[in-house]
């Protein structure tokens, strides 16, 4: 999945202050709709848009620099609960492309990951997948599973002159449950979470399913480790449309990713002009101790 990063020679749109009001408006306009193809739900996602700096590798320092001395009580052996925080090293490859304007931009290859807690038997695990965007998810613990109650990404472009931010943020009104007690092969769990963006109206609805695959060896630090197999699968409705389908190879009692990948397509539509995103990534961890 790795792909070469597009030049930038010239600006796609040029500068929105010498454009006459009518061309000044359909600059904005365009502006708009690749905020809005672009910002992507829980799961799993977000956007880039229309020229400007290219991403770059988040590093470990980087990471360690918003972990603040986080500290959880860490699953004992044999029961649910969180991995120890700090902050984890995963390296992956990954691409975003937009169709109009047509843009794609590369993830990792280093993909520092951050454990904190958030609340009694609760966590967020955060990936930065560039410099430009990030996605995280909170995760809660029980006595017969864990369940995620949503999480935000965050992407960032700058413009000759401006910068754009944007966060999205989901929530799932009855936890999604994504390990629970005496998995079998082929048990699925459903899933329902509605989300806004900062820069896009209206909200978005991601439903589906959890599936658990079956039990696999996953390489870490040269050594195998068991791991449980997710299915993530998820219909996207609302202010975007589309489809989001992941794979997670998680720790059976912690859901700390082993190894993840993913593939998101979306579809905006903006009067007759319909926009496409598409996203595919894939990570894995390098070592099981924090740094």
């Amino acid at each position: 999945m790795d792909q070469a990063r597009p030049r930038h020679d010239a600006p796609l749109l040029g500068p929105l202050t010498a454009a006459r009001p009518s061309e000044h408006r359909r600059r904005w306009i365009l502006v708009r709709v690749a905020l809005g193809v672009l910002a992507v739900a829980g799961g799993a996602a977000a956007w880039l848009l229309l020229g400007g700096d290219d991403p770059r590798p988040v590093t470990l320092e980087e990471a360690k620099e918003r972990v603040g001395g986080s500290t959880l009580t860490t699953a004992r052996e044999g029961e649910f609960g969180p991995p120890a925080a700090g902050v984890y090293e995963y390296q992956g490859s990954g691409s975003e492309h937009t169709s109009f304007p047509p843009l794609t931009e590369a993830q990792g290859p280093t993909m520092p990951a951050t454990v904190t807690g958030d609340g009694p038997g609760c966590w967020r695990f955060r990936i930065d997948y560039s410099s430009h965007h990030w996605q995280d998810w909170r995760f809660c613990a029980s006595s017969t599973g864990i369940a995620t109650t949503g999480g935000q990404s965050f992407s960032r472009r700058d413009f000759p002159g401006f910068q754009v931010d944007n966060t999205s943020t989901f929530v799932c009104a009855e936890p999604d449950v994504v390990l629970w007690v005496d998995m079998q092969p082929g048990d699925v769990r459903p899933g329902r979470c509605t989300g806004t963006s900062t820069a896009v109206d209206g909200s978005t609805t991601s439903a589906g399913s959890t599936t658990f695959l079956g039990d696999e060896l996953v390489q870490v630090e040269g050594r195998a480790v068991l791991a449980r197999r997710l299915r993530y699968e998820r219909t996207l409705s609302g202010a975007q449309e589309g489809t989001e389908v992941a794979d997670w190879w998680v720790d059976p009692w912690t859901m700390l990713p082993l190894r993840h990948q993913h593939q998101i397509d979306l579809d905006t539509r903006v009067g007759s002009l319909t926009v496409s995103y598409r996203e595919e990534s894939t990570f894995e961890l390098t070592s099981p101790t924090p740094r």
